[in-house]
Formats: C-alpha cells, sequence, structure tokens
C-alpha cells in the first residue's frame, strides 16, 4: 500500500514539472550561405558508413 501510494504521489510529483521553455539558436551559428554546395552528390549510406580507423 505505501509503495502504491509513493508511485503515485511520484507521477503526481512529476506531472508538476515545467515544461522546456523553447528557445532561438543564437544568431552567429546556422548561415548556411556561408558554406559552399557540395561538389559531389553526398549519399546516406556514405554519411552513417564507419572508416578502417573507427572500426578500430
Amino acid at each position: 500500500m505505501i509503495q502504491r501510494a509513493a508511485a503515485i504521489f511520484t507521477l503526481l510529483l512529476a506531472a508538476c514539472a515545467p515544461l522546456p521553455s523553447l528557445t532561438r539558436a543564437p544568431d552567429g551559428i546556422l548561415h548556411d550561405e556561408l558554406f559552399a554546395a557540395p561538389t559531389k552528390r553526398v549519399d546516406a549510406t556514405q554519411v552513417f558508413a564507419l572508416s578502417d580507423p573507427m572500426r578500430k
């Protein structure tokens, strides 16, 4: 009985936790115009492929 009450109290307490506030990205980052377009096509399998040093 005490364990059930403690679990319910914990859930009620967690439900009162505030939601994280939405934040904007800083103005000094995320400028795509500062980067050149890729010279060759990038494939998703290449992005997540492991190189030899990564396998070791």
